[in-house]
């Protein structure tokens, strides 16, 4: 594990004797991505558990996209303040939290019977899981040399695909079979798991007290994050992308059960499908936003403009076959969206603010998310249940997304 030298802030250990059992960087990342990995599932899976959910409850298009959206708002809410305190106070602390509200919550979700009560706990799920991205950008910004942080992040971001793989394979299988309790269950016990491990076994390597003379020893200021012209244009880039995959992951199952009359478990080759390419998109994303340092503008650029032509092409054609060729492909092409933009902070932006930053960035990810699914519930529902106008509003906001990124000033950060 790198030392304060390495990493230009002082390292202070819980428990400094046990130096010696803390991990590498790399065993520190595969315990991020386990938390990641079920926070995405939890994501991904509400698309699939609405379906029966809106039946049960009798719900219109907009309460449907206001359910999911409710979520968004909790997470949208706390990412300023957790990635404060990770900044401040220290990563784990904000893991431990977050994984324990998930663990409740997802269990919550699971055994409530009532509408009302069921926007409560998605709300507070959301602000239990607003503590992972800032804290784990953190932790990668404090165990990993500058130049192979890009790549670290892009493995956290592609358990979202992971998630979604998994989501599918026994997300939807256990929801149409066992029922959509039984996915909540399952996920509050993987959660809990997973928090034990965040105890167990994850270092805390927390900022340097201030005046301790040391490499990171200077004060950290918000108003250095709010200032700074880049994490604006994130903001605003991150919103307008989530806007996209989250009103996608909401709607597509619906678009799907609705318009071409399949049941639940047969979209599960389709969410399959979609997952390991975004897995794959957010992998070589890493890759290639690290070989290509400096022209992330036209690579974003490039892949908003494909994702915009997919699903507005996916809005009009009446091929099933085509039609999800034409999602999973957009699927693929947003994690590269996702990957390019969330790891590009690492870049520019320096680590004694980087938790700060990636949690004002990623707020505007979580606005993006809480607009999209009511959104978009709200134009299905004056579009007479014609997912046309959504599809191709969806692509409208890729293509901004990918504009908005032309904007950022691209000067690197050392350090």
């Amino acid at each position: 594990m790198p030392d304060s030298s390495d990493t230009g802030v002082a390292s202070q250990p819980l428990h400094a004797p046990k130096e010696k059992r803390q991990l590498n960087p790399n065993a520190i990342t595969a315990f991020l991505m386990l938390g990641y990995t079920l926070i995405y599932m939890d994501k991904t899976v509400i698309g699939t558990a609405i379906v029966p959910i809106a039946t049960q409850f009798h719900l219109t298009s907009f309460q449907t996209g206001l359910f999911v959206s409710l979520f968004f708002i909790g997470y949208s809410i706390m990412q300023i303040p957790f990635g404060f305190i990770a900044d401040h106070v220290g990563y784990k602390p904000v893991l431990i939290f977050s994984l324990s509200s998930c663990t409740l919550f997802t269990l919550l979700f699971g055994l409530v019977g009532t509408f009302p009560l069921f926007l409560i706990v998605r709300f507070m799920t959301g602000v239990g899981d607003a503590g992972y991205p800032s804290s784990s950008a953190k932790s990668i910004a404090l165990n990993y040399p500058q130049e192979k942080r890009p790549f670290a992040q892009s493995l956290l971001l592609s358990t979202g695909g992971i998630g979604g793989l998994l989501a599918a394979v026994i997300g939807v299988s256990m929801i149409g079979h066992l029922g959509w309790q039984s996915i909540y269950y399952l996920l509050s016990g993987f959660f809990a798991l997973a928090l034990l491990g965040i105890i167990l076994f994850l270092p805390n390597k927390r900022p340097a007290v201030r005046g301790s003379g040391t490499q990171g020893g200077e004060k950290i200021r918000f108003s250095e994050v709010i200032r700074n012209v880049n994490v604006w244009i994130l903001f605003f880039a991150m919103m307008s992308y989530n806007i996209v995959i989250y009103s996608l992951n909401t709607w597509m199952p619906t678009f799907l059960v609705d318009v071409f009359h399949k049941k639940i478990a047969q979209l599960t080759p389709v969410i399959g499908a979609a997952a390991i390419l975004g897995i794959i998109g957010a992998l070589l994303a890493g890759k290639l936003f690290g070989w290509f340092a400096g022209r992330e503008k036209p690579m974003l650029i490039t892949a908003a403009g494909i994702l915009a032509a997919l699903l507005t092409i996916a809005s009009v054609v009446h091929s099933y076959a085509l039609v999800c060729t034409l999602l999973i492909c957009s699927l693929f092409f947003c994690e590269t969206i996702f990957t390019g933009l969330f790891t590009w902070p690492h870049k520019i932006m320096k680590k004694e603010i980087i938790g700060s930053s990636i949690g004002f960035v990623n707020t505007g990810g979580t606005l993006g998310g809480a607009i999209g699914p009511a959104l978009f519930g709200y134009v299905i529902g004056i579009s007479a249940g014609s997912f046309v106008p959504t599809f191709v509003g969806m692509g409208g906001f890729a293509l901004l997304a990918g504009l908005l990124a032309l904007l950022v000033r691209n000067k690197r950060v050392i350090g």
